[in-house]
C-alpha cells in the first residue's frame, strides 16, 4: 500500500501526504504516485481523500513548465526513484 496508516500517524490529520513512487499490483499498471489529502467538515477532519496516478503526469507538468534548454528539473521521491526529468 503506497499510504501506510504508519506514514498517517507519524504526519497526523492535517497533512497532506504523498506517495514514494510504487508500482500497483494490477499486472500492466504503469509506475504510480498517490496524494491523500484531509477531508474537513465544520472544521473538522471526517476523513481523508486519496488519488493515485501515473508518475507519467508528473512527466507531462514537468514538461509543461516549458524552462530554459540550459535548466534540469528532476523530481524524486524520499527513496531517490525519479518520477520525472526534463
Amino acid at each position: 500500500m503506497p499510504l501506510e496508516r504508519q506514514a498517517r500517524s507519524r504526519a497526523g490529520n492535517e497533512g497532506t501526504l504523498v506517495s514514494d513512487v510504487y508500482l500497483p499490483p494490477v499486472a500492466g499498471a504503469p509506475y504510480s504516485f498517490a496524494v491523500q489529502v484531509p477531508v474537513r467538515r465544520g472544521g473538522q477532519v471526517e476523513g481523508f481523500l486519496t488519488m493515485a496516478a501515473p508518475v507519467s503526469q508528473i512527466q507531462a507538468m514537468v514538461y509543461a513548465q516549458r524552462l530554459p534548454a540550459q535548466w534540469h528539473a528532476t523530481v524524486i521521491d524520499r527513496e531517490g526513484v525519479v518520477a520525472a526529468r526534463s
